[in-house]
């Protein structure tokens, strides 16, 4: 799962080629960017569960690492829905 071609995001919080990225399957994404991904508002995506599903398993990592602030990244997990 990737974000989707056309999904729009901030130019001030994320460059071309962090999109790419996450537009890119298999790739390995950096721990910085995991953490803003999913620390980021539900509504600051187009589709924040598909956003989430790219991340993922690495969130779930970085917050047992305590690497981030464990509140913010929670709630982009739990407002994406991603254990139903």
């Amino acid at each position: 799962m990737t974000a989707q071609a056309d999904e729009t995001v901030c130019g001030r919080c994320f460059d071309e080629v962090e999109v790419e990225l996450l537009r890119t399957p298999d790739v390995r994404l950096p721990t910085d960017l995991v953490g803003r991904v999913a620390q980021k508002d539900p509504f600051h995506w187009d589709n924040q569960p598909a956003i989430i599903r790219r991340v993922l398993p690495q969130p779930v990592v970085v917050l047992g690492e305590g690497a981030v602030e464990s509140a913010l990244m929670a709630r982009g997990l739990a407002a994406a829905g991603w254990s139903r």
